[in-house]
């Protein structure tokens, strides 16, 4: 009889030991802390307005809520602040590419 000990591969995922992360490697620290500021800056302004308490909860619900949920997500693998900044960047530095060798047709004018 073999009594070799079989070895099965244990795989890690990769977020094991990741630094920097929030609620078991779900959320990175700082989508998380954007997505509290980002809550609070729309629900002050809501919880001021002079509704009742039913409305000022569902409009919380509609405004608050995605806002800090796409936060926490973030656009691209990116937060929201540094994706705003690199959008702004590439609108600021934009470029018109061409080629010098091809002229473009002339517009016919219709008669």
């Amino acid at each position: 009889m073999n009594n070799t000990e079989e070895q099965h591969p244990v795989f890690i995922p990769r977020n094991f030991i990741e630094k920097g992360t929030f609620m078991g490697g779900m959320f990175k620290i700082r989508n998380a802390i954007e997505g509290g500021i980002l809550a609070i800056l729309i629900t002050i302004p809501v919880v001021n307005l002079p509704l009742t308490l039913t409305v000022r909860i569902i409009i919380l619900c509609m405004t608050a809520l995605p806002a800090a949920m796409i936060s926490l997500i973030g656009i691209g693998g990116e937060s929201i602040t540094a994706f705003l900044m690199n959008a702004l960047r590439f609108l600021k530095n934009r470029r018109v590419i061409y080629r010098m060798d091809v002229h473009p047709e002339p517009k016919k004018v219709p008669d």
